[in-house]
């Protein structure tokens, strides 16, 4: 035991007495190995940077910035204030296919906030309005009335209100609800 002894105490360095604050060169020992450290933490956060970087720079390619968008001029003002004629009862009708669809519809008209004539006018020709409208969808096909051709179709609807018109002009027509059901 006594030459276990002896060998747990000799110094692993070959005979020679190196202190840990013993200086092996220009400096100490201790601070060569803090400076190790201290330049692998900060390579490694340049590396985690810039796969940070080359990530992003790859999944946005092809996109638009993501800066503030550009608003359109016909957005850029506040919409327009409008009274709204909705006395018309639903719309129900077929389609012109031969496997006919159902048409169920609801519609608004917009005009100018607080025309007396043009509210009168409405009244007035409510019957003959609704009759064009429902006429309209009797009109088409299943697939011109498909929901996707909603502005189109609402487009169309403001000419052939405005057509009858004579003491002033809808300036919008709205689908409070609009179903095209299978037969």
């Amino acid at each position: 035991m006594a030459d276990e002894e002896s060998f747990l105490d000799e110094d692993v360095t070959g005979g020679q007495d190196v202190e840990v604050g013993q200086k092996t060169g220009f400096l100490p020992s201790l601070v060569i190995k803090i400076l190790k450290w201290a330049v692998a933490g900060i390579a490694a956060i340049l590396f985690i940077i810039a796969v940070v970087v080359v990530t992003t720079n790859f999944l946005n390619q092809g996109r638009r910035s993501s800066s503030v968008p550009i608003i359109s001029e016909e957005y850029a003002a506040a919409p327009e204030i409008m009274s709204w004629y909705e006395n018309f009862d639903p719309i129900r009708t077929r389609t012109a296919d031969e496997a006919s669809y159902t048409v169920v519809a609801r519609v608004a008209l917009g005009y100018k906030q607080d025309d007396k004539q043009i509210w009168n006018e409405l009244g007035n020709r409510s019957r003959l309005l609704q009759h064009l409208i429902r006429s309209y969808f009797t009109q088409k096909t299943a697939n011109e009335l498909h929901p996707r051709n909603e502005t189109i179709i609402v487009e169309e609807l403001l000419e052939k209100v405005n057509a009858v018109m004579t003491s002033g002009k809808v300036k919008q027509v709205i689908l409070l609800e609009y179903n095209l059901i299978q037969m």
